[in-house]
């Protein structure tokens, strides 16, 4: 009953009446949803490996940018746990990649 008051419903019904009765028609469908959820999932993760990125990036730009203003260890780990919700280790884990990284830089 809906199907005949919806047309997107109504076609969306004969689209799936006609893929149940053919086998190649049902996995060509099938094909077709694997690739589109496929495609869905790449994304996500390529988005999700983008913002791991940028927020490395930023944890770098304010180790560097702290160094050139001569603020002390302590209060760039301070700044480091509060601005990007890190724990004590984790903060100094990156504050000491950030100066290995850059005294071979330097």
């Amino acid at each position: 009953m809906i199907a005949k008051q919806d047309s997107y419903i109504q076609s969306a019904y004969k689209q799936l009446q006609v893929i149940s009765q053919d086998r190649e028609k049902r996995l060509e469908y099938e094909a077709r949803e694997k690739a589109i959820r496929d495609y869905n999932q790449l994304m996500k993760e390529a988005k999700q490996q983008g913002k791991e990125e940028g927020r490395e990036e930023g944890i770098k730009a304010l180790i560097l940018d702290n160094l050139e203003d001569g603020k002390t260890e302590i209060q760039i780990l301070g700044k480091l746990e509060r601005r990007f919700s890190l724990n004590s280790t984790e903060a100094k884990r990156y504050f000491d990649q950030c100066i290995k990284i850059n005294s071979i830089m330097i």
